[in-house]
């Protein structure tokens, strides 16, 4: 998690237009959505005008979709992003300065200066670390499958055995990697579902009671392993419940 953190640090200092307009891009999403029952013309403009004023240069630039840090940013977005760019590529400051004045309420309020603005990298810097951490994650099942062993392990130099010291089998070491990395995949997967339905569409915030307890209790799930594999750093939850143990390659 630690590693993830730096990682996003340096995606948020690289590219730290990519996650306003992440947010930005999926409440329009969520207007658009909006629209058939209510008129918000005049709202969705704003938000476009400020969207391509602000932007611009950011969603032009090849390099940006490219970078691992617009990972987050599916071809949806992008396909939506370009056409703000081209429908308004030239926004007055003028212009801008309305467009804002309707659009930043829109994305957030107060809650969203820190992204919209310059004021902080913490909340981008979370938000992508979770990101990089649920990679890693992913990798290291992969790896534990086709490699037998898990990328943290690799990087160690440490291979699981079994009881009688002969190397864990692909399935063994992979069930042990399900148990450190599901409840984290999973929490992550939910919660990042959760959060684009809420700043989408804040009305539906009432009938997410369920999957959010769910998000929660495998993201507490995942705390709780590791907080006890740290207290018997000797031989974790993990391997305790897989059969295995770690020994040098």
């Amino acid at each position: 998690m630690l590693f993830g953190m730096s990682m996003a640090r340096r995606f948020a200092e690289q590219q730290p237009d990519i996650l306003p307009l992440q947010f930005c891009l999926i409440r329009l999403s969520g207007l658009e959505r909006q629209s058939a029952n209510k008129d918000n013309s005049k709202e969705r403009q704003a938000l476009e005008v400020y969207i391509a004023g602000r932007f611009g240069k950011t969603i032009s630039d090849p390099a940006t979709w490219t970078s691992l840090a617009a990972a987050g940013l599916d071809a949806g977005l992008r396909a939506k992003a370009r056409r703000i760019v081209a429908k308004y590529p030239d926004v007055s400051a003028e212009e801008f300065a309305e467009a804002k004045a309707v659009a930043e309420p829109l994305a957030g309020g107060p809650d969203m200066a820190i992204f919209l603005g310059d004021k902080s990298l913490l909340p981008a810097v979370a938000f992508q670390a979770g990101i990089v951490t649920l990679l890693l994650a992913l990798l290291s099942i992969f790896c534990a499958l086709v490699f037998r062993g898990g990328l943290a392990m690799r990087v160690l130099g440490v291979v699981a055995v079994k009881r009688d010291g002969s190397r864990a089998g692909r399935l063994r070491v992979f069930w042990r990697a399900l148990v450190t990395w599901l409840p984290f995949v999973l929490g992550s997967v939910g919660l990042a579902i959760l959060g684009r339905l809420l700043y989408a569409e804040p009305a539906v915030s009432g009938g997410i009671t369920v999957p959010g307890a769910v998000s929660a209790l495998a993201l507490a799930l995942f705390a709780a392993l590791a907080i006890m594999s740290a207290l018997l750093p000797e031989r974790g939850i993990q391997d305790r419940l897989a059969g295995t143990w770690l020994v040098p390659r």
